[in-house]
């Protein structure tokens, strides 16, 4: 517009409210009263425009105007708002027709304006009244009028599609339909181009997420692979066998390498032991070998007889001034180193055997070639006569768990006129495993003396028949006191006695 405002509202009054507009030169009269605008060819020359014009007739205001948006640029003519006419805020249905003269108009081309030289003069020069119910006329450049109802219809398409996927019959391929039916022309570059067919299937490609896992599987290996080389691969393994590695006869080997040399640099579970040449049943220097990372590495261990002799003794019974030597209460003394077994004080033995009594304990101990020891306390009792027959008295059997259990009475008698008890007797308890497992978990490492079920005694094992028998001494008081008072001395009357209670008797050879 050249820089120039149509509608200047600065010295003076704004023409809405009936004021000077420097602009009108004078008065201008209301908007109301304002039914025609008309340009003349006399004052075209103030709007910029030839002498010789086209005259458009616009569409009636309730209608579309067919020209090409020109409002939407500020730089065009609209004929059809009041303010393209110099008329500023005017209301539309006011102006029901307008006649402006162009020269040659180019449908949605902005028409340039300048500012007029002269006050055009609305009042003197109204503009034509066109009725409102006539068609629009558009003349073309060449002065011919433009036939509308020539012009194809434009098809009903999807918007999305090209006008090929729509199937519009009858259409020129050169022309293009926009969004609200209008035929458009095509770009140059795009004529006789075809939309390129979206062949490719969707969905998710399997393949490519296969790859990406290959990828990082990959990954995760080689990052593995330069760890293990650097923080593993390259630590330096030192295996050092110890010395002076000695155990005992018959000792478990230890499976662990660790205990067998000193590992650095891994772990010893990742090292293996051999002692297949290690013989834990006889003393002697034998080879073992640790292997670590394929390198052997030997090492020697010393089986030494560390231990006593293995010591059993049982009960003796002996009359008085009777000499009796250590070998009578001796059942087993063994070593591999060799076993040799005697009094720990033969005094105080050979003492006991002036007078009647007992039970005495008589400790005995046995030694090997390296000197390992092993002691043992041994029962004697020294009767007035000699022992004619051994009585066995047992009560009924009860079970406790897995395991039959027989208290027994054991006595002995000689021969004084008639058949008496002589004053030593034991009392045993006897325990009958019913598995193996349970037996060796009872005995343990077979003590001579040992507590079990509440009872402590002298222990007697019997391993082919898992048997364990703890034999406690059987004094007068006690027998007393189970007699009502007074125990009786004559075999028949022990015999009635003890099966009244219900206990079987049976006599045995010692």
């Amino acid at each position: 517009m050249n820089g120039q405002n149509l509608n200047p509202t600065n010295n003076g009054q704004s023409p809405i409210n009936g004021g000077q507009n420097p602009v009108m030169g004078g008065q201008t009269p209301p908007l109301e009263n304002l039914n025609q605008v008309n340009i003349t060819p006399e004052n075209q020359s103030t709007m910029g425009v030839n002498p010789e014009p086209n005259i458009v007739t616009p569409m009636p205001t309730n209608e579309p105007t067919m020209m090409n948006d020109i409002s939407s640029n500020p730089n065009t003519f609209n004929p059809t708002t009041p303010e393209s006419l110099g008329v500023p805020n005017a209301p539309i249905n006011n102006m029901e027709s307008q006649t402006i003269a162009t020269d040659n108009i180019t449908l949605g081309s902005p028409i340039p304006m300048e500012a007029p030289t002269e006050p055009v003069n609305f009042i003197d020069n109204p503009m034509p009244q066109t009725p409102s119910n006539a068609e629009p006329t558009v003349v073309s450049p060449t002065g011919e009028p433009v036939n509308f109802d020539n012009m194809p219809s434009a098809p009903t398409v999807d918007p999305n599609a090209s006008n090929n996927a729509n199937g519009v019959v009858g259409l020129d391929p050169m022309l293009n339909t926009n969004i609200n039916g209008f035929v458009e022309p095509n770009k140059v570059e795009n004529i006789g181009a075809m939309p390129p067919k979206n062949d490719e299937p969707k969905g998710k490609k399997p393949n490519k997420i296969v790859f990406i896992i290959l990828v990082l599987a990959l990954i995760a290996g080689v990052a593995y692979g330069v760890y293990y080389y650097l923080s593993v691969s390259k630590t330096k393994v030192t295996v050092t066998p110890k010395e002076n590695i000695e155990i005992s006869i018959n000792e478990k080997l230890s499976s662990d390498p660790g205990d067998y040399a000193l590992i650095k640099g891994t772990d010893s579970s990742n090292c293996t032991r051999n002692v297949d040449n290690v013989n834990t049943s006889k003393p002697g220097v034998y080879e073992y070998t640790v292997t670590c990372n394929g390198k052997d590495y030997k090492g020697k261990i010393t089986v030494k007889d560390m231990e006593g002799p293995e010591l059993a003794v049982k009960i003796v019974y002996t009359t008085v001034n009777n000499t009796v030597d250590v070998n009578s209460f001796v059942t087993k003394c063994e070593d591999p180193s060799g076993c040799v077994a005697s009094f720990v004080d033969p005094a105080t033995a050979t003492n006991y055997m002036n007078t009647a009594g007992g039970p005495y304990d008589i400790d005995i101990i046995a030694k090997d070639s390296l000197d390992n020891t092993t002691k043992a306390k041994a029962i004697l009792y020294v009767v007035p006569y000699d022992i004619q027959i051994t009585m066995v008295f047992d009560a009924p059997s009860e079970k406790i768990g897995n395991v039959t259990k027989t208290v027994s009475d054991k006595l002995k008698f000689g021969y004084n006129e008639t058949i008496v008890y002589l004053n030593a007797g034991r009392r045993e308890y006897k325990y009958v495993f019913s598995n193996k497992q349970e037996y060796e978990a009872a005995v343990g490492d077979k003590k001579s003396e040992m507590t079990y079920d509440n009872m402590t005694g002298l222990a007697f094992y019997d391993d082919e028949n898992l048997t364990l028998t703890i034999s406690t001494n059987l004094d007068q008081n006690t027998l007393n006191s189970e007699a009502s008072g007074a125990f009786p001395t004559a075999f028949n009357d022990i015999r009635t006695l003890y099966e009244n209670k219900g206990y079987e008797a049976r006599s045995i050879e010692e």
